[in-house]
């Protein structure tokens, strides 16, 4: 469901600081893999102590997405939740699929 594990929050971070910096780039597609757009944080990774790391947390990505000079066009197919939810509202045109829900989950963890 496309978590957003530390793994994949610094591939954003990585690709987006290439997108802001590529002149040849006019727009960016950002859809998601299989059946879901994106879950949010990946709960599972920040409940697990054996996998705390000393590691910096990567920027946020929605905050990130924000920062392109370039137009984001969001494709969502399925369930953007929390974390994904806060990306899609960050891009500047959201395209779903008459499967798409959004929800925001924030009060529910913790």
């Amino acid at each position: 469901m496309n978590a957003l594990s530390l793994e994949l929050r610094w591939t954003l971070n990585d690709t987006i600081v290439e997108f802001r910096n590529d002149k040849e780039t006019g727009v960016v597609i950002l859809p998601g893999a299989g059946p879901g757009f994106c879950a949010g944080l990946d709960l599972k990774e920040m409940g697990d102590s054996t996998q705390k790391s000393q590691a910096p947390e990567p920027p946020d990505p929605a905050s990130l997405l924000r920062s392109l000079p370039q137009p984001v066009i969001d494709a969502i197919n399925g369930v953007a939740i929390t974390g994904g939810f806060e990306i899609s509202l960050s891009c500047d045109l959201l395209i779903i699929t008459p499967g798409t829900r959004f929800a925001e989950t924030h009060a529910r963890v913790g």
